[in-house]
């Protein structure tokens, strides 16, 4: 049998562009959203360094926050789109799971507004808390489970271009999962010694550094599974399932 490429997965000739498509603009348009915040009053007040993104939701901007974060959800769904109809995941499957983990709690972010630490601590803070935690563990474990996958499959022999944004998003995936470990090892330590969580690391710089390789990892996958299906439309290959090409 012939070693099998990301190519025979051929899908729908409109659905996978589409989507992809939407991804990358929601992409573009939250980086576009969040990244101005960072430069206009009040929210450039804030400290970078120190204070997490969604501090933001708290300011005279927290709409402009709010719409940045669903562009990112909706990208984020698309993405899942994507992967789905070219067939690189399947509904079910732990790449499924972990990058709607990631949609969802990146949605719960928008609905539940953070802490006011200013009047205490709040239900809504605490589930706005326990969402993003759980959806920036979840990403790189789907991102890296999904480039095993291939990798196994070998999906991606024979097309250099899809096989370079595949490499891109398991190194970002790989970056986001070493430093998320980093930032774990930094809290248990800081415990040990009787120090306070959130004094133990710079909690906007992590936050953001974890923004921008986990959303960039899952753009560079986008831009893999759009890769192959536009092979697959120009070679007209056959329909082959995952599995079957495995064995």
């Amino acid at each position: 049998m012939d070693e099998p490429t990301c190519g025979q997965f051929r899908v729908g000739h409109s659905l996978p562009p589409m989507s992809a498509q939407i991804a990358f603009l929601g992409f573009i348009v939250s980086g576009l959203i969040i990244g101005a915040l960072h430069f206009i009053a009040p929210t450039a007040l804030l400290d970078p360094y120190r204070t997490t993104i969604s501090q933001y939701s708290l300011t005279s901007l927290g709409w402009l926050f709010s719409i940045g974060v669903i562009a990112l959800v909706v990208g984020s769904a698309a993405a899942i789109v994507t992967l789905l109809s070219t067939r690189q995941i399947r509904v079910g499957s732990v790449g499924f799971w972990m990058l709607l983990i990631w949609t969802l709690g990146m949605a719960g972010v928008a609905v539940f507004e953070k802490t006011n630490w200013a009047y205490g601590p709040s239900t809504s803070g605490t589930i706005h808390r326990m969402l993003s935690i759980a959806a920036f563990i979840a990403l790189p474990i789907g991102v890296l489970w999904i480039v095993a996958q291939a990798v196994s499959a070998r999906r991606s022999h024979r097309l250099r271009r899809g096989r370079t944004a595949l490499w891109a998003s398991a190194v970002l995936g790989a970056a986001s999962a070493g430093y998320l470990i980093y930032v774990v090892v930094l809290i248990v330590n800081g415990t040990i010694v009787g120090q306070p969580w959130w004094q133990t690391i710079p909690l906007g710089l992590t936050e953001r550094v974890l923004v921008v390789t986990e959303v960039a990892a899952l753009a560079a996958l986008v831009m893999w599974a759009r890769q192959c299906a536009q092979t697959s439309t120009a070679t007209d290959a056959p329909i082959i399932d995952a599995q079957a090409a495995v064995d």
